[in-house]
């Protein structure tokens, strides 16, 4: 009954051991996930000191019509398909 005993017992705490190994392994997998996702908002941010060029910046101030001076008219899109949980909830 005894070795029995001492035998889960060491059972439970090599258990124990395996458990904590992995959490410390997805704790620094976790904490190496934030430091990138930092970097990336960091990266993202614009402030008003920006250095970055206003290539892609468009003018809010110019209408669709005179972008479209020329141009036939955009085509419609396809009507959206709703999503299973809007189909549920009709």
């Amino acid at each position: 009954m005894r070795r029995d005993r001492i035998h889960n017992r060491t059972i439970k705490n090599q258990q124990i051991a395996t458990q904590t190994d992995l959490l410390k392994g997805l704790s620094e997998r976790l904490r190496e996930g934030n430091i990138l996702m930092g970097s990336l908002q960091t990266q993202l941010t614009l402030s008003e000191g920006s250095t970055r060029t206003s290539a892609g910046v468009v003018d809010s101030s110019t209408t669709l019509a005179q972008t479209e001076k020329g141009r036939e008219p955009p085509a419609s899109s396809p009507p959206k398909k709703s999503s299973l949980f809007g189909r549920l909830f009709r």
